[in-house]
């Protein structure tokens, strides 16, 4: 035994208590049974009781008080789950750009949805060609008439339309071309179109050469009868939308009468023949 501790009193002898009727036992009687009294200098710190008994902290009687509820604005439950890291002001910002990038991107689907492709036509040469011969090359020049009809409810403005002319097969190859720039297309309407359109073949080139002796058998020159001169024509325009360049390409052929009259076709013969 430590020199520091108190010795403890032996326990009180237990009273019998069988010896004795139940009227007849002392009220003030000892417990039969041993008791010590406890430790004064233990108690139970609040801590220890909130660790040991959790249920009857101080946070309990917080979570049973009713609190009112902030309510909360409609931009606020559809931006919960944007940025959540970000301040308010931040979460507010971004969830308005999205919501109108996805509003441009409906409409924008919307109207490509309901988008229809112009028809193109070819109405003749507006004018008579001009033709020369220089170098080896016979150039014929045109002024096209072209009709587009738009269906659309929106106009469209062309950037720069762009046209290569091949001669049909078995030659397929490329003889010339034309380009416009800044055309406007209406709406709901017809917008026609002259579109400068030039032709070259070179009689020393063996790949042309071939459609110099056609020309000259669809002019009637050789004693054929005279028939129209075919093109086959690659037009691509350019349009922006959004700042963005976008250039199909649409194929379209047109027939023409022979420009040639036997004098020009004449000297160009003598000259490679």
């Amino acid at each position: 035994m430590s020199s520091f501790e108190k010795p403890r009193s032996p326990p009180p002898v237990p009273y019998h208590t069988e010896q004795y009727n139940m009227k007849e036992i002392p009220v003030h009687s000892p417990s039969p049974y041993p008791v010590y009294p406890s430790d004064p200098a233990f108690r139970e710190s609040s801590s220890y009781t909130k660790f040991m008994d959790p249920y009857n902290s101080d946070d309990d009687v917080e979570k049973i008080i009713p609190r009112e509820q902030r309510k909360r604005s409609c931009i606020d439950k559809m931006c919960c789950g944007c940025c959540t890291c970000c301040p308010k002001w931040m979460r507010w910002c971004t969830c308005i750009i999205f919501i109108i990038i996805v509003i441009l991107a409906i409409i924008i689907g919307v109207l490509a949805a309901l988008f229809k492709v112009p028809t193109v036509t070819f109405s003749g040469l507006e004018q008579s060609p001009n033709i020369t011969y220089a170098h080896n090359v016979l150039n014929m020049t045109f002024s096209l008439g072209i009709t587009v009809d738009n269906p659309n409810f929106e106009s469209i403005t062309f950037e720069k339309i762009v046209a290569d002319a091949y001669y049909p097969s078995p030659y397929s190859v490329k003889v010339g071309g034309g380009e416009v720039d800044n055309i406007h297309i209406v709406s709901n309407g017809i917008t026609n179109i002259t579109f400068p359109f030039s032709v070259a073949v070179n009689s020393t080139d063996q790949a042309q050469q071939g459609v110099l002796m056609d020309l000259v058998t669809k002019c009637g020159l050789d004693g054929s009868t005279k028939k129209n001169i075919d093109f086959n024509y690659y037009v691509h325009p350019t349009v922006r939308i959004l700042g963005i360049a976008i250039t199909p390409t649409i194929s379209k052929s047109m027939s023409i009468a022979c420009p040639l009259q036997g004098d020009d076709l004449t000297s160009i013969l003598g000259s490679s023949i």
